[in-house]
């Protein structure tokens, strides 16, 4: 996946499946959906997918994708297979960077 065409997603798990077990699961519904989990914790999984594997399982056409990305925090309905695993879906926020200023190294934005 190229990082510019890249949608980032937070899975939050249903308290049932905060655990090991949950994790590896979702972490497999997701390969078999297109996804790639990049992370998890107890209660969440993050993933990447490209625009045409988020519009296969969300229905969304990949230019509505920039649109969800900029309402970040929304939820997305949780495709069929995901559901008896997670609660929640959303699109992550876009990272901020800042660069270098001042003798700190602190400051300014790109």
């Amino acid at each position: 996946m190229r990082a510019a065409r890249t949608i980032r997603l937070q899975l939050a798990l249903r308290a049932e499946w905060r655990n090991a077990r949950g994790v590896a699961k979702v972490r497999g519904l997701l390969r078999s959906l297109g996804f790639e989990p990049v992370g998890a914790g107890r209660a969440t999984v993050s993933a990447r997918s490209d625009p045409d594997a988020f519009a296969e399982a969300f229905g969304a056409a990949p230019v509505e994708v920039a649109d969800l990305a900029r309402d970040a925090g929304a939820g997305l309905l949780v495709p069929d297979a995901l559901r008896p695993f997670v609660e929640s879906i959303t699109v992550a926020p876009a990272h901020q960077y800042f660069g270098r200023g001042g003798a700190s190294g602190q400051g300014g934005t790109r």
